[in-house]
């Protein structure tokens, strides 16, 4: 990901990364099919040559990629050579001290990112993620930007498999967290999520089953910022069952739910005292009720009724 050298400063650094990014997305689409390609350019904003480069770029990636490798493990160790593009992407438990940029970047199989720990700012703008994304236990430290990400390839997507799935349960979201026009076409899993800052999901698209039981969201509900699900749309199942929103009541405006969204009306999940923002947070409760009273359930409906 890294072959011509990291970010070190907390400002990505343009030019490197866009050389990182072309001989990582040449290596990860060289299985790929002409059309699935460029599909994925086109998703990922990356010139249709940075997916067909392979080829042309073979030589010039095997030879240093063993020249990195070497320097980072010795020479002690027999190098393996180039790794197998069929096999998953694994970076558990990897401690990433730097600003780590993967804005662009193709993920055509599945992709684990289980237990790591961001230390500065992470992002992942318009990265494609075939197959599994894995980023449960993950911790980030500073932001982390996933806006325009997508998760699972749709139905008709013949690089990606269906029954995909991206996971951010138990996640860390310790600085601000966005996933603003990212697209969910598996299922979408924040169980137990922690959101210590801004969470914004506003014109997010949820194809699968939606998952945020659990979650907690620290954040009020601010004009700019705050926990958004704004122009959101739901097309399957949504549980928001036993999530709690400490300071600020989420903004639904204009979000499409799902019939059977569930939410639990509760005095402890919910904020206490008069909302910074008044008419936001009764045009969000009013999109709760009207859900609630749409699945026949008047005793939630009333709770947020009352709040309304």
């Amino acid at each position: 990901m890294t072959l011509y050298g990291e970010q070190e400063e907390k400002w990505v650094n343009g030019i490197l990364h866009a050389k990182n990014r072309a001989a990582w997305n040449a290596w990860a689409c060289q299985a790929m099919t002409p059309d699935a390609r460029i599909e994925v350019a086109k998703k990922a904003g990356v010139d249709l040559a940075e997916v067909q480069g392979w080829d042309g770029k073979r030589d010039e990636i095997a030879k240093l990629h063993e020249k990195v490798w070497v320097a980072r493990n010795g020479k002690d160790l027999t190098y393996p050579g180039l790794p197998d593009v069929a096999d998953a992407v694994n970076v558990r438990e990897i401690a990433f001290s730097n600003t780590v940029a993967l804005g662009g970047a193709i993920f055509s199989g599945d992709a684990y990112f289980y237990h790591a720990r961001f230390s500065k700012d992470a992002f992942f703008g318009s990265a494609q993620f075939a197959e599994i994304a894995g980023f449960e236990y993950v911790e980030f430290s500073g932001s982390a930007n996933f806006g325009s990400v997508t998760f699972g390839g749709e139905a008709d997507f013949s690089w990606a498999k269906l029954g995909t799935a991206a996971y951010f349960n138990s996640t860390q979201f310790i600085g601000s967290a966005s996933f603003t026009f990212a697209q969910f076409h598996g299922k979408a899993n924040f169980v137990s999520a922690h959101f210590s800052g801004n969470a914004l999901f506003y014109s997010a698209q949820f194809s699968g089953f939606t998952n945020f039981q659990q979650a907690t969201f620290v954040a009020g509900n601010e004009e700019k910022g705050g926990v958004s699900f704004k122009d959101c749309q739901f097309e399957k199942p949504t549980s928001f069952r036993d999530a709690g929103f400490l300071t600020g009541y989420p903004d639904f405006d204009g979000a499409v739910l799902h019939q059977n969204t569930a939410f639990t009306a509760a005095d402890e999940y919910w904020p206490t005292g008069a909302p910074d923002n008044p008419k936001a947070a009764r045009a969000s409760c009013a999109v709760i009720r009207h859900s609630l009273d749409k699945q026949g359930l008047p005793e939630d409906q009333h709770f947020f009724f009352r709040r309304e």
